[in-house]
């Protein structure tokens, strides 16, 4: 079993104004420092939790399909299922018909198994013989600009989902509010509209907003874990300090460790 990042996240889960806000730090003679102490503590809070914080597309590798035929996908929340492929009995790499499999997302781990009355075709017994494509990530990050949609490339929004939006270091962009509900209304592959009620008119934001954009929200305690954990390496000269901010942060991303497991 192996996975791998084919592409992304390509943004932290915090901008750095609301990490230099958190410290109370107003120099910037330490940006390119705390930067990394972010993109650490990205990586800590995603190992801890085994969940993919900002979006990316990942590759599952399994040497066969599993005994019950369902394939159960790490780091959730999966947000989309890309593709099913095997090697088949010649070595060929087969694309398994998206109408022969099913998806369930809302499941934690998802799962992807045979549609019913169906069965995964033979695959070659070697290592990496199965192969899924998916998009994982609980925060979607988005720009706007005037006269445009939400520009959010390979989001995995489609016409009639809901969406709640949040920010990191600024506001969104005029005509968004945080954590409500809306609608989405027209989708491309790289852009999305929405609107305040389902089947209403596209929302136009008059400003673009400042800071980091994100479609989804983290959860439970995780935002607090990351400027911890964060701070905690910011402060590491001080060992009494850092050990309580580690203490703390972890504390914090403890209930979210149900799935840790599914981490490789």
């Amino acid at each position: 079993m192996m996975l791998r990042t084919v592409a992304g996240p390509v943004v932290e889960p915090l901008d750095l104004v609301e990490l230099k806000d958190h410290l109370r730090v107003e120099v910037t003679a330490d940006d390119a420092l705390l930067a990394v102490y972010l993109n650490a503590a990205t990586a800590k809070a995603e190992a801890e939790t085994g969940r993919a914080l900002v979006v990316r597309t990942l590759e599952l590798r399994l040497d066969e399909w599993p005994a019950d035929g369902v394939i159960r996908l790490p780091y959730p929340p999966a947000r989309r299922v890309d593709s099913v492929k095997y090697l088949d009995s010649a070595g060929a790499e087969q694309t398994v018909d998206p109408a022969a499999w099913q998806a369930e997302l809302d499941s934690v781990p998802a799962r992807v198994q045979p549609a019913y009355g169906l069965a995964w075709p033979t695959a070659r017994a070697v290592p990496g013989a199965v192969r899924v494509r998916f998009l994982a990530g609980h925060l979607v990050p988005f720009t706007w600009a005037a006269g445009t949609n939400l520009d959010a490339p390979g989001h995995p929004y489609a016409v009639g989902d809901t969406v709640e939006f949040s920010n990191s270091g600024g506001a969104l962009p005029t005509g968004l509010t945080a954590r409500k509900t809306y609608y989405v209304v027209a989708a491309t592959a790289d852009t999305f509209d929405v609107s305040a009620t389902a089947g209403g008119g596209a929302i136009t934001p008059t400003e673009p907003g400042t800071g980091k954009h994100y479609a989804g929200t983290l959860p439970g305690a995780i935002r607090p874990a990351l400027l911890l954990l964060a701070g905690e390496l910011y402060a590491g000269r001080d060992e009494a300090a850092g050990s309580a901010g580690h203490s703390a942060a972890m504390d914090l991303l403890a209930p979210w460790k149900t799935f840790a497991d599914w981490r490789l």
